[in-house]
């Protein structure tokens, strides 16, 4: 059982938006595809969105300004975001930073007062009681356009450039403090995984990284990039239905209640 003053890190996933009535990246592709020639949708079944993008751009078919207005939009249309997920997670005052793959601007909007923002483009140095949240793509309503990482080559950029440096090392400090709990993880999404060894694969590897899934997660044991991945950073899993996270973390850690089961290190 750990102390109650026990923080940890939350890094969310794609499908995290899922539950918070949001956009996925999925279905961001299939708005961007909607309006592209047939020929490029089916050259373009398996890849991811950066690689979608990237060959847009490559192609001229797009600029990017048109991909991150059709983004806009998207988000725009989906106004009723639900925030009681998210505010069950700063009730807890179980996370110290909350690190995120995702587009959306709901923490932004609704609970600014709650947190500090970091980007790979502006890290926030301020000393304060507030959580410190790690939008790892940056801000698509930026208006330098440079500042949102959307392509293959983007993510290339922020991850080989020294000027981005800073925000790494600052977020892998994060990772050495404490252990991570991964929330809507899509373990198909190729991008993730690897931003994710990227991070991690330079941190000291002492603090234990949890996955919090539901059964889902049985699908994915087949895939042996996915299981290498669990294995190679000695990933548990907690199994639990997102309605139940906060009090299936607070059973497990704190013994709130009979401590539930947990899945580690699968072969």
């Amino acid at each position: 059982m750990l102390s109650n003053n026990t923080k940890f890190n939350l890094l969310l996933g794609d499908n995290f938006n899922k539950l918070v009535s949001l956009p996925t990246k999925q279905v961001i592709m299939r708005s961007i595809l909607s309006v592209i020639d047939r020929d490029f949708i089916v050259s373009s079944n398996n890849s991811s969105l950066a690689e979608l993008v990237q060959k847009l751009l490559d192609k001229v078919l797009n600029e990017k300004q048109e991909i991150v207005d059709i983004i806009s939009d998207l988000f725009s249309m989906e106004n009723k975001s639900d925030l009681s997920f998210y505010k069950e997670i700063f009730d807890s005052d179980m996370f110290s930073s909350i690190i995120t793959t995702n587009f959306d601007y709901t923490l932004e909007e609704n609970f600014l007062n709650l947190i500090k923002i970091n980007t790979p483009f502006d890290v926030n140095n301020e000393e304060s009681g507030k959580v410190a949240f790690y939008k790892i793509y940056g801000d698509y309503k930026d208006k330098d356009i440079d500042k949102f990482v959307l392509s293959s080559q983007d993510i290339k950029r922020i991850k080989v450039l020294g000027f981005y440096a800073k925000f790494w090392e600052k977020l892998r400090i994060e990772f050495n403090k404490r252990a991570t709990i991964i929330l809507g993880a899509n373990l198909e999404d190729k991008e993730f995984l690897d931003i994710l060894d990227f991070i991690m694969s330079k941190t000291d590897r002492l603090q234990t990284t949890y996955l919090y899934i539901n059964d889902e997660i049985d699908k994915y044991m087949a895939d042996k990039n996915i299981t290498n991945f669990i294995n190679k950073y000695s990933i548990e899993i907690i199994k639990g239905e997102a309605k139940d996270f906060i009090p299936n973390l607070k059973e497990r850690f704190f013994d709130e209640k009979k401590s539930g089961d947990a899945l580690q290190n699968f072969a």
